[in-house]
């Protein structure tokens, strides 16, 4: 009866140190949200923008916040376009295990695609094919981006993660155009403790652009595309 007693007690504290190590996961780019009520303030920086963001745990498995970008990357190609965007991400913990998580999450907004700039004459992305720019005024628009994220957690301090990422952008002004990024790649993330991460997020493939040929049709070309960032994210 005594070793039953023993055995119970010991696999309860198993348990609950194991709960309490899971619960303690949170992370930018580890398949987590954060911890509801808490704050998380993050920073990357890299290709193709400068991002500060800003995110609430409305849940345990839900948090919302705001995010703002300056771009310098053309629709995530290797081409600089100068713009800025205001998004607002909804992130959603679909899985939260002590060994893996999976993340969707949706972040609508508005972006300046551009704000007039040129391409040095060849084409929007470039000489060589690239997507068509003839750099005539303001670009405005709506900022769709959509994403997946899963962390496969090495220990409570490291995560690998692997996702996707679509930040498709539809523009409204000089011209109709969209264009719909399709990327994927791999992440790292390591917290120094628990309420300072550092990383790494890194997506690569297709950037589609499609736009009016101004007789009733429509052409499409595509290039690269990729993100390339490390990060900061601080644990309030």
């Amino acid at each position: 009866m005594r070793k039953t007693i023993v055995a119970a007690t010991l696999a309860l504290a198993a348990f609950s140190v194991g709960s309490e190590a899971r619960a303690q996961q949170w992370g930018l780019h580890s398949g987590d949200t954060i911890r509801s009520g808490d704050n998380m303030l993050y920073a990357e920086v890299g290709w193709p923008d400068l991002s500060l963001g800003f995110q609430h745990g409305m849940s345990d498995k839900v948090d919302l916040g705001f995010r703002f970008s300056f771009d310098y990357g053309a629709e995530y190609t290797p081409y600089t376009l100068l713009g800025m965007g205001m998004r607002v991400p909804i992130r959603i913990a679909a899985i939260k295990r002590e060994k893996f998580s999976f993340l969707i999450h949706f972040d609508p907004g508005i972006k300046f695609d551009s704000f007039g700039g040129y391409l040095g004459g060849c084409g929007r992305f470039g000489c060589g094919g690239g997507f068509y720019y003839n750099g005539s005024g303001l670009r405005f628009g709506l900022w769709i981006p959509f994403g997946l994220e899963f962390g496969i957690h090495i220990n409570r301090e490291a995560t690998i993660s692997f996702g996707m990422e679509m930040p498709i952008y539809i523009n409204l002004t000089n011209g109709a155009y969209g264009a719909i990024p399709i990327l994927f790649g791999p992440g790292f993330e390591y917290h120094i403790d628990d309420h300072i991460a550092l990383g790494i997020n890194t997506k690569f493939g297709p950037s589609i652009f499609a736009e009016g040929d101004g007789f009733g049709g429509s052409t499409s070309s595509a290039g690269f595309g990729f993100i390339m960032q490390p990060y900061f994210a601080y644990r309030l």
